[in-house]
């Protein structure tokens, strides 16, 4: 389904796992993965504020082929850029 879509837009390193492409994955199990409740945060600059949902359960995300998030904390690889 990726893979469709990466051809569509023209992105020939994206939307398939094989080696020598670009490939985000994340791990999780879908028995453990929850949304925390509504919490309001004032953290854009101008004093604007949104609600934000926290995720739990997600083990492991990969950017690139780097582990940038694992067992709830963050790694300091940042391989990702805006595409």
């Amino acid at each position: 389904m990726t893979g469709e879509v990466a051809t569509d837009w023209g992105l020939s390193d994206r939307g398939i796992l094989a080696e020598g492409k670009a490939a985000d994955v994340v791990i999780f199990n879908p028995d453990t993965v929850q949304l925390s409740g509504d919490e309001f945060v004032e953290d854009f600059p101008g004093e604007a504020r949104r609600y934000v949902r926290h995720a739990t359960g997600y083990s492991t995300v990969i950017v690139n082929g780097e582990i940038t998030r694992e067992n709830g904390n963050y790694t300091a690889s940042r391989p990702g850029k805006i595409v």
